[in-house]
This record gives C-alpha cells, sequence and structure tokens, in this order.
C-alpha cells in the first residue's frame, strides 16, 4: 500500500519503532470490550494483551512484504493498517481505528485504496473477519465474499471479476 493514500481525509504512513506504544494502545482498545466481561484485574488483562500482540506480530512475518502502518487523521494518529502485498494477493492483516473514529467512513476509504491498487495490478485481496462484527457488513458491500471460516472469522475474498 502506497504510504499517503488514499486522500487528505485519511492517510497512512509506515509505522517505526517509536509507534509501538500507538499501535499497542490500538490493539487494546480493539479487544477492551471482551477483556471487560471477564471481570479480570487490571495486571492480567495488560499482561494477556501484551502476549496477544507480541504473539500477532509474530505470526505476520510468515507473510511476504508485509507493511505495518499507522493511520492519520488529518495528521494525528487513529488507527493501523497491516498489509502483506505479493505478486497474488494483497492481505489486509489488519485495519483497526480507534473506537472515536469508527462509523465516519474512515475504514471504508483505505479499503477502497487497496481494491483499487489490486484491481490495477490484477490482484485478490483476502482478509479475516470476525463473524459478528460491523466490519462484516462493510466487506459486503466492497464486494467482498465469504471464502472460509477459520473459527469465528470468516475469510473474505475479493477479486476484480467478481466485483464487476
Amino acid at each position: 500500500m502506497e504510504p499517503g493514500a488514499p486522500s487528505a481525509t485519511v492517510s497512512i504512513r509506515p509505522a517505526g519503532d517509536e509507534d509501538r506504544p500507538f499501535l499497542f494502545a490500538v490493539f487494546v482498545a480493539a479487544r477492551s470490550e471482551v477483556l471487560a466481561s471477564l471481570g479480570w484485574d487490571e495486571r492480567a488483562k495488560q499482561s494477556f494483551l501484551r502476549t496477544q500482540f507480541e504473539a500477532e506480530q509474530r505470526d505476520w512475518r510468515r507473510y511476504h512484504g508485509v507493511q505495518d502502518l499507522v493511520v492519520l487523521r488529518g495528521g494525528e494518529a487513529v488507527g493501523r493498517m497491516a498489509v502483506a502485498e505479493d505478486a497474488q494477493e494483497v492481505r489486509v492483516l489488519d485495519l483497526t481505528l480507534l473506537p472515536a473514529h469508527r462509523g465516519q467512513g474512515l475504514g471504508s476509504q483505505l479499503l477502497a485504496s487497496v481494491l483499487d491498487q489490486a484491481r490495477r495490478s490484477r490482484r485478490t485481496v483476502r482478509l479475516h473477519v470476525e463473524r459478528g462484527s460491523r466490519a462484516l457488513e462493510l466487506c459486503r458491500r466492497m464486494g467482498f465474499l465469504h471464502a472460509a471460516t477459520r473459527g469465528g472469522t470468516w475469510l473474505m475474498e475479493w477479486t476484480a471479476e467478481a466485483s464487476s
């Protein structure tokens, strides 16, 4: 994914080591509701979340060409995105916005940019979505189709041919 894309409203830049605390904060924000229901103390939650975050980072290394990106809105960091690209596919590993920035079309703009790039290069776009997630409807609207089920997530797939 090209830094700076997709528009003046929302943009991306490569994440550096200095962004790790922010990326972790976004990771935590995405899981806070689920963890709140478990009744764990703050120390247990932080330990669990840190372990999960590090495992996710290690897991992403198995993909070729992974880019860890910071999502910006008006220059302010508002989310994280991770994309892996090769000659056949673009895999969106993560697209998470801080709660205050959800539901405002930013995710749609980012995904539209990914799809535009994939269309030009004739590649497939794949991503996993939790079955109960609001993102599932967004994916369907953008032309993604359900390709497989893995646990509580669906593998969604987009091709230029299927979306025409």
